[in-house]
């Protein structure tokens, strides 16, 4: 019986690999790669380093201040976000 990789394979008409073929498409783990794209317990993919963030919000407002397509979408998405608007109060006067 074929395997479903097999099959596939050829239905869509391509040729099967060898193993010459896939041996070169893998890649053997040492030290060196064994932690690439690794991150920390407890970080989050989507973490930037302080001087990325910094970079990527000086990009963005030179962006919004000279490009009109950047200030029209960020137009849109506040609007889309708040709304009709939104009013801030507070019932502690002194505040």
């Amino acid at each position: 019986m074929s395997s479903l990789r097999y099959q596939l394979r050829q239905f869509f008409g391509l040729q099967p690999q060898t193993e010459e073929h896939q041996k070169q498409l893998s890649l053997e783990e040492t030290d060196n790669t064994l932690l690439v794209g690794a991150w920390q317990a407890g970080e989050s993919q989507r973490d930037r380093l302080a001087y990325d963030r910094e970079q990527v919000l000086a990009d963005c407002m030179d962006a919004w201040r000279f490009n009109p397509l950047a200030r029209r979408i960020t137009e849109l998405t506040t609007t889309y976000v708040t709304g009709g608007g939104f009013v801030v109060s507070c019932p502690h006067a002194p505040t």
